[in-house]
């Protein structure tokens, strides 16, 4: 099966998918709730209103208030507008240092690749809290520390997957037909090798969106990110936890959007690997 039949092939598949297609619109209906969301109201994510603090989900404050009276539907907005930015941003970065370092111990070979996974191996067994911690430390609380903490050792997975995948690329016969006709490395990696990694590398990256989130949730809910009083769905749902049992609402609604987000993200994920698996489509 040539590229374009196996392109063709994987998105029919993958529109014919219903789980898929339910990701998709939650996802478009979350980053809708997340960017127009605030239009909707009049309040602010730092307003606060402390004679109305704590005021349950009604007309006024449709997810209810928090300690502070502020307005937890327009915090969820803003929060999702945080951590969606952090677990695109974050791996879009992994993205691209997996690729090239992948990609490069791949086509180097030999010492210089055992080398470099080596050192690969290294740094993922650091213990990711730990690297958090230090860096919170050096460099103090904020948005660029979290994508810091993420991305130094979250492109490892994807330098693995290119590097797995350019390895059994090049002893393909295209490959060294386009060798042996004088092609570059560069022409050879840009027009043969990096099209037909696609597959994998895109469905990494989808699966990787869900992770960054997550952690980024974790780690604002161990007091470890975003600071106040700028709001993420993981700080939301570490304010809301002390008050679970008399004002649930500040808990619920910004644990209920990372899960549907998360949910989302594994479904068009798994769609995406079920379309465009290589033993499938052989």
């Amino acid at each position: 099966m040539n590229r374009s039949s196996f392109w063709q092939s994987g998105l029919v598949s993958f529109y014919e998918n219903k789980l898929a297609l339910t990701g998709i619109v939650l996802l478009f209906v979350l980053i809708l709730i997340s960017i127009l969301g605030p239009l909707f109201t009049p309040y602010t994510y730092f307003e606060t209103h402390l004679s109305l603090k704590n005021t349950a989900p009604c007309p006024q404050f449709w997810f209810g208030t928090d300690e502070l009276g502020r307005d937890v539907f327009t915090r969820v907005c803003r929060g999702g507008q945080i951590s969606l930015f952090i677990g695109v941003t974050a791996s879009c970065i992994d993205l691209l240092i997996g690729v090239v370092f992948g990609a490069f111990a791949a086509a180097r070979g030999g010492k210089t690749e055992e080398f470099m996974m080596r050192c690969a191996d290294i740094l993922h067994s650091i213990p990711h809290l730990l690297v958090v911690i230090l860096l919170t430390v050096f460099l103090g609380p904020g948005l660029s520390t979290i994508l810091i903490a993420l991305t130094i050792t979250g492109w490892i997975k994807m330098a693995r997957i290119v590097r797995g995948q350019v390895k059994q690329l090049r002893e393909t016969d295209f490959v060294k037909v386009s060798k042996a006709l004088g092609g570059s490395g560069g022409h050879i990696f840009f027009k043969h090798l990096l099209p037909n990694c696609m597959g994998p590398i895109f469905i990494t990256l989808t699966l990787t969106i869900p992770g960054a989130i997550f952690a980024e949730a974790f780690l604002s809910f161990l007091g470890l990110g975003i600071e106040a009083p700028v709001a993420s769905w993981g700080s939301m749902a570490n304010d809301g936890l002390p008050a679970l049992q008399s004002y649930p609402w500040r808990l619920f609604f910004p644990a209920g959007f990372i899960s549907l987000t998360l949910f989302s993200f594994y479904l068009v994920g798994e769609g995406l690997r079920d379309a465009f698996d290589p033993r499938i489509h052989s």
